[in-house]
C-alpha cells in the first residue's frame, strides 16, 4: 500500500477527486496536490502566474525548485506564442471545466544541459477560498526526446 502512495496519480484519480471536492481547491486530496501546479487565470495580454507548485510534480522536477518566483520569471520570458496558446487553453478551461493538452519542452536546465520531454497536461478549474477561479495543472511525463 505504501508504494502505491509514492505514485503519481491517475488522470481518474484526479478526475474523481476533482469532482467529489465540487470543484474545491482546499477540498482536494493533498497526496494528488503534491503532483499539481495552480495557476491564477491568465491576463489579458497572455501573461500565466503560477501560484503553487507542486513538491512532487513535474514543474518541481524540471527546475530542480518549488521557487514560484523562478518560474514566473521562465513564464514570462517564454516565447509569445507559447504564452499566447497557454493563455488560450487556460481560458478554455475557465468556461469549460477541464482540457488536457500534449505539450513538448525544450529547455536549457540550471545546469546547462538540455532537456527535451513531451507531456500531457489535465488544466482543471478549481476555486480558491474566497470562490476565486483557479487553474489546477497535472503535467504527466510521457517521454524524452
Amino acid at each position: 500500500m505504501r508504494a502505491q502512495s509514492t505514485q503519481p496519480p491517475t488522470l481518474d484519480r484526479i478526475l474523481d477527486d476533482w469532482r467529489t471536492s465540487e470543484h474545491q481547491l482546499t477540498r482536494m486530496d493533498k497526496g494528488i496536490m503534491t503532483y499539481c501546479d495552480v495557476y491564477a487565470p491568465p491576463m489579458e495580454n497572455d501573461t500565466l502566474r503560477i501560484l503553487e507548485i507542486g513538491e512532487r510534480g513535474l514543474t518541481a522536477e524540471v527546475l530542480r525548485s518549488r521557487d514560484v518566483d523562478l518560474m514566473n520569471r521562465n513564464l514570462a520570458n517564454s516565447d509569445p506564442e507559447i504564452s499566447r496558446r497557454a493563455a488560450e487553453v487556460q481560458r478554455e478551461v475557465l468556461t469549460g471545466k477541464y482540457v488536457m493538452t500534449e505539450k513538448s519542452l525544450n529547455t536549457p536546465l540550471l545546469d546547462g544541459k538540455k532537456l527535451s520531454i513531451i507531456y500531457d497536461q489535465l488544466n482543471l478549474l478549481v476555486y480558491g477560498e474566497e470562490g476565486d477561479p483557479r487553474i489546477l495543472v497535472y503535467p504527466k511525463y510521457v517521454a524524452q526526446l
